[in-house]
């Protein structure tokens, strides 16, 4: 028994450099998101990038199927239990995430398992190759008060975008004081059970801390904010916003924004979760919304209809709406 344990412990080769690289967490309750996030992927990418899993308390069976999908030997499971200081929940994680994987990739795109790629990237990694942060807007702008001392008196009266780091892309090492300060931050966030003592960052979660840090390491120059209705779906679709798909390419799925029809580029289900009786419901009448996360869901995994289409174009060029992003 111990030995069949072992063989399923998540691998460590982490030796390897890489210029690109997609990362995802997620844990038991995020399981059948990542499915859908990983089919995504390799909807758009096949195998041709590195794909890091981190797993945070995933069981045995879960990390079995994670290295039994379509991604193959391009998917890298990590185990949060080996990072250098053990995160306590996703949140934590996420902010760690960077500086664990910083020896290993140049340019990070940070994944959270309720999101599907709707379209390869390129454009993205592209602008964070030159030094752009990339991120969508997140329900307009945040401003910061004297709450925020902690990080820097600065702060006080500072107003920014406010990002979304459900996706977020960035280059590891032109943003190394980032990266370090991020994971620094995880251990200490006011949002955690024991509420950081004694620093207590404060920030709703991990984009909370990641906003203000941006703040206070002055990277506004640097952040490249994307549309929020074409890259994110914070405000939710229940306010007259659907999907529909429009075309669709072996496992790749065009899809457009209704109203406006725009491409849609990443869908996030950053509410309801999709998987959910509640997200069922809350997507019921968002048109191709709920389609779209099966579909990419059910090619994760190899010997299922959807798997077997075809095998992915991973030559398109990326569609051109990145050119409507808002950049500050």
């Amino acid at each position: 028994m111990k030995s069949t344990m072992n063989s399923l412990r998540p691998r460590k080769t982490r030796h390897m450099e890489y210029s690109r690289a997609f990362a995802v967490i997620s844990n038991s309750c995020y399981f059948s998101g990542i499915l859908a996030t990983l089919g995504s992927i390799y909807a758009y990418y096949g195998r041709d990038l590195r794909v890091y899993v981190v797993g945070h308390g995933l069981s045995a069976a879960e990390r079995q199927i994670l290295q039994s999908t379509n991604l193959g030997a391009s998917l890298t499971l990590i185990d949060t239990e080996d990072f250098s200081h053990r995160p306590i929940g996703c949140w934590e994680a996420k902010q760690q995430c960077a500086s664990e994987l910083v020896g290993s990739v140049k340019t990070i795109s940070l994944l959270d398992a309720d999101l599907i790629l709707l379209s390869r990237i390129d454009d993205v990694f592209e602008l964070a190759e030159r030094g752009k942060i990339v991120a969508p807007l997140d329900c307009g702008s945040i401003g910061f008060n004297t709450d925020y001392d902690i990080y820097s008196r600065r702060l006080a009266g500072c107003v920014r975008p406010n990002l979304n780091t459900g996706f977020v892309t960035f280059h590891t090492r032109m943003h190394w004081d980032l990266v370090a300060l991020w994971a620094f931050t995880s251990r200490f966030g006011a949002y955690s059970p024991g509420r950081g003592m004694p620093l207590s960052f404060p920030g709703h979660g991990d984009p909370g801390i990641f906003n203000a840090l941006l703040c206070q390491l002055h990277k506004d120059d640097a952040v490249h904010v994307l549309p929020e209705r074409t890259w994110t779906n914070s405000v939710g679709w229940n306010r007259g916003h659907g999907l529909r798909i429009v075309a669709r390419h072996g496992h790749q799925i065009t899809a457009e924004h209704q109203p406006g029809g725009l491409r849609q580029r990443v869908l996030h289900s950053s509410g309801p979760k999709w998987w959910t009786p509640e997200g069922q419901r809350a997507f019921s009448s968002a048109g191709d919304v709920l389609t779209c996360f099966e579909e990419m869901s059910r090619i994760a995994l190899p010997n299922s209809p959807a798997s077997e289409r075809s095998t992915p174009r991973t030559t398109e060029a990326p569609p051109s709406e990145v050119s409507l992003a808002v950049s500050t």
